[in-house]
């Protein structure tokens, strides 16, 4: 399989073999990835690839609207993109690119399952961040059995176990709304 460096730049792992590896002038050298079946190196690279071009669209249409910015608009405008990758970054789904969520929701579950763990393999930060939402994204509304079921776990559990499980959790839940370091601004509680 050939890929572009741009695209094998987006794993740590292939960069670094890269930068130790090739020299510059030569054709760069045949990296073998025996941990990761072909199906889903296609698939992953494929996603990097769509990324790359996705992402040097983004930066060439920055900086085409950046030529008559001020220098404080463009701080601005940098604060703004960074606060935007921050919430991607916490988990919010809305802020992945839709070509990003239909690429991952077309997938079935043990394809993104494969994707993640290569990403995981092959420290691809992007599809690795992109995955593991897109797996929350798919559990967030699901029920404990549901999720038992979608991930193929069998539940060992008694039934006593169970309840006094969900008993725990409930107290734990009101308790944690009812913190001692709670307060309103403001107002005094002494």
């Amino acid at each position: 399989m050939t890929i572009s460096r741009m695209s094998g730049e987006m794993s740590k792992v292939i960069g670094y073999l890269l930068e130790d590896l090739y020299e510059g002038g030569e054709t760069p050298p045949a990296i073998p990835i025996t941990e990761v079946n072909t199906d889903t190196l296609q698939r992953l690279f494929e996603f990097c690839e769509r990324y790359s071009i996705e992402q040097q669209k983004k930066q060439q249409k920055k900086q085409e609207e950046e030529k008559d910015l001020t220098e404080e608009e463009k701080k601005k405008r940098e604060a703004d993109e960074n606060s935007e990758y921050e919430r991607i970054k916490r988990g919010s789904w809305e802020g992945i690119p839709q070509w990003c969520k239909d690429f991952l929701m077309n997938l079935d579950q043990s394809q993104l399952m494969s994707l993640i763990l290569a990403a995981n393999y092959l420290d691809i930060p992007v599809v690795l961040d992109y995955g593991t939402k897109t797996i929350a994204h798919q559990v967030k509304d699901m029920t404990t059995e549901q999720m038992r079921e979608f991930f193929g776990v069998e539940n060992d559990f008694t039934p006593e176990e169970e309840e006094q499980i969900r008993k725990e959790n409930e107290v734990s839940s009101i308790e944690s709304s009812l913190s001692p370091f709670s307060f309103v601004p403001g107002v005094d509680t002494s």
